[in-house]
């Protein structure tokens, strides 16, 4: 899928937000509103790239499906470094794959020398803010957090 803007934005999905809730949303009116009090955190909108998942629908899926998501296919010797026998690997499109440089307004130079994950944050940040269906453009200035985790990585220069 195409957006307006520009992205390739093949990792969202149109879905129904209930699917990934944890339970079924509570019809009783008795939230809390965020403007009273200020530890309340919102997850609005989110987007990953996880060991053979290009998406949380398919990481969920194969989850769901009991599939394993390491592979004993690493770039080390068993025992490297204490590094366990079977890893967890980003998809090689995830990593290689189409980037619009010039969409995050970078040149295609600067592009080429960022860290491949760097890259990848980029993408999957801007996916977030699409899940939340946020307008993108109007929250320029606005009190807006952006919370990046980030686990090992051993990309492939």
């Amino acid at each position: 899928m195409v957006q307006q803007d520009g992205y390739d934005n093949r990792h969202r999905n149109d879905r129904d937000d209930d699917h990934y809730l944890s339970s079924p949303p509570s019809n009783n009116n008795t939230s809390t509103s965020t403007s009273n009090n200020p530890t309340s955190i919102v997850v609005t909108g989110f987007s990953l790239r996880a060991p053979k998942s290009s998406s949380v629908q398919e990481f969920a899926e194969a989850l769901r499906a009991g599939k394993d998501l390491t592979t004993a296919d690493t770039r080390y010797p068993d025992g490297h470094l204490g590094l366990p026998p079977r890893q967890g690997l980003i998809k090689k499109v995830d990593i290689e794959g189409r980037f619009n440089a010039s969409f995050f307004g970078l040149n295609h130079i600067q592009a080429e020398a960022m860290d491949p994950s760097l890259r990848m944050m980029l993408q999957v940040s801007y996916e977030a803010l699409m899940d939340a269906q946020l307008d993108v453009h109007g929250m320029r200035g606005s009190k807006t957090g952006v919370y990046v985790a980030h686990s090992f990585s051993d990309t492939f220069a």
